[in-house]
């Protein structure tokens, strides 16, 4: 099958072309015929693709919080069939002379065989003045994993106080520590970032 164009139509044919060719090719490719999309489609796009994008999260999301919850029902199950903890009282005296030491702060000089360790301020080496005093025990059977509720010191006084006192007391950060020596004095080791303090009121003998 063919046309044949008389004189009369071929004009309006043409304008039809090239309209058509304007209208298809976009982004500076008219010359090159290749087939484009508008910016309007463009932005169509990208809201769909943000809109998938967006849906997707959202499921994973909460498929997230499902796992989340099924983790902490078994857990809740598995200490539910495990028996009720035991309560578990321990009392422990300072078990060595060189499990208590004093070091006086402002020369370093140390004792460990004074039978009556000074708070606040000691004797050590013919000096006198403020220390720190350092107690360690070592007959605690406590497990790992073991949740202390409450722990405490207790002193015996020596002698009477009728001045007003101020102490911090700190652990020593670490897993097994030593006992004491000169060489290993109280203010060698690393002190826990946790601390107590203690204003006791005056005691008596």
């Amino acid at each position: 099958m063919y046309l044949k164009l008389s004189k009369s139509i071929a004009t309006p044919i043409v304008f039809c072309l090239l309209l058509s060719t304007f209208l298809h090719a976009d982004n500076g490719h008219k010359k090159s015929g290749i087939v484009g999309i508008s910016d309007h489609q463009k932005e169509k796009l990208a809201d769909q693709e943000i809109s998938r994008f967006a849906y997707m999260d959202a499921n994973c999301a909460s498929e997230a919080d499902e796992i989340e919850r099924y983790e902490k029902a078994q857990m809740a199950f598995k200490m539910s069939m495990l028996p009720p903890p035991t309560l578990v009282t321990e009392c422990c005296e300072v078990a060595t002379g060189t499990d208590d030491a004093e070091e006086i702060i402002s020369n370093g000089a140390y004792s460990d065989t004074d039978p009556n360790i000074g708070l606040g301020v000691a004797g050590a080496a013919g000096v006198t003045g403020p220390a720190i005093s350092a107690f360690r025990f070592d007959c605690y059977n406590i497990p790992q994993g073991a949740v202390i509720t409450s722990a405490y010191i207790q002193f015996t006084a020596a002698g009477p106080s009728t001045r007003s006192a101020s102490f911090q007391i700190q652990g020593e950060d670490a897993d097994d520590c030593a006992t004491f020596s000169a060489a290993n004095p109280p203010s060698a080791r690393v002190s826990t970032s946790a601390n107590v303090s203690w204003s006791p009121p005056t005691w008596v003998s």
